[in-house]
Order: structure tokens, then sequence, then C-alpha cells
């Protein structure tokens, strides 16, 4: 798990440094309306913590890194792409059981509204399917989430509705740009 750069943003793994930003963001109603029900601030504390280890192990499927402005060098959202772990039973089903990694996004309100998701979620996507050779990635969202439906589209997934959610993928050969300035 490595750190990236776009034009505006530095984006790094997750760190102990990153507690407060992560509660901030998992206990405000406003910014949980349309993910799920905010945090209680010991439930943030214990979620973080658990994001740490998971992020420790020796194969991590789950990635969480923080999105820093490089202006003013302020924490700003998390990306997190969870990539499943598969059960593999035999060789022949291994590829059957694959499950798409899933990417998600949260930032605080001084994030919104600039174009930020756009580009830190596409850098993510874009480190996803050429640094990990992701073969898709996907996301949900409630439906009456308007501003992620529209940024998911601009970056160019297929979106899918039920009652409740919409579902949307975006496969690693449709992917053509190029908004990682640099890998660290």
């Amino acid at each position: 798990m490595r750190s990236f750069t776009t034009t505006r943003l530095f984006i790094r793994p997750l760190s102990a440094l990153d507690q407060t930003l992560y509660c901030d963001l998992y206990t405000s109603d406003k910014i949980m309306r349309y993910i799920g029900e905010p945090l209680s601030i010991n439930d943030a504390k214990i979620s973080f913590e658990r994001c740490l280890k998971l992020m420790q192990m020796k194969k991590p499927y789950f990635l969480t890194w923080t999105v820093v402005n490089k202006n003013t060098e302020q924490s700003i959202g998390l990306l997190t792409l969870i990539i499943s772990k598969p059960k593999i039973t035999s060789p022949q089903s291994a590829l059957s059981m694959v499950q798409p990694p899933e990417i998600g996004i949260v930032l605080s309100q001084k994030a919104q509204g600039k174009l930020i998701p756009e580009e830190a979620m596409g850098a993510l996507m874009e480190y996803g399917f050429k640094q990990l050779n992701l073969p898709f990635i996907n996301a949900r969202f409630k439906c009456k989430n308007l501003a992620t439906k529209r940024f998911v589209k601009k970056l160019g997934f297929l979106l899918y509705n039920d009652d409740s959610d919409t579902f949307c993928q975006f496969k690693r050969q449709s992917w053509q740009q190029t908004i990682i300035t640099k890998i660290l």
C-alpha cells in the first residue's frame, strides 16, 4: 500500500494520527446522512482501531487512505478499497469466486463541492487498476445521494438501481484516465 499524489491531493495510508478526522467524519449527522447511521464517538474509535488492524495484516484486504489537500496540508477525507478475499475450493472455481473490489469515499464538508471526489476516487481507481491489477471496482451508495451519483457517472461507472441503493461498476479495460501524478 503506497502513497500517491494528484494535482491537488496527497493520498497516503491511514495512520494513528488520523483518529480525530476519522471520528469527526463518522460521527457527523450531516456527512453520514446518505451513508448510514452516525457512530457514537466510542464506536468510531473502536472502528478506527479495527481499520488500522485490518490494514496491518500480512495481506490486507481492507485498505484506507487519508486524503490531504496539498495546498493547505489539511486532511479532508478518507478513501477505502475493500478487496474481497475469495474462497478457493479448486483452481477451476477460483475465477468465478472472486468478487470485484469495492471503493468508498467520505469527505469533510469543507472538501465538498470542489470536484475533490472525482479527483480522489479517480486516483484510487487508477491505483487499483494499474498498481494492484484489479479487474473491476464496485461502488454502492444510497439512491438519495445525488452528488455521489453525479460524480460516479462522471468517472464512467455503470449504474444499477434497486429500491434503496445504487450499485455501480467500472471495468479495468475501460480506464483511460491519468490522474496520479506520482506514486511514492
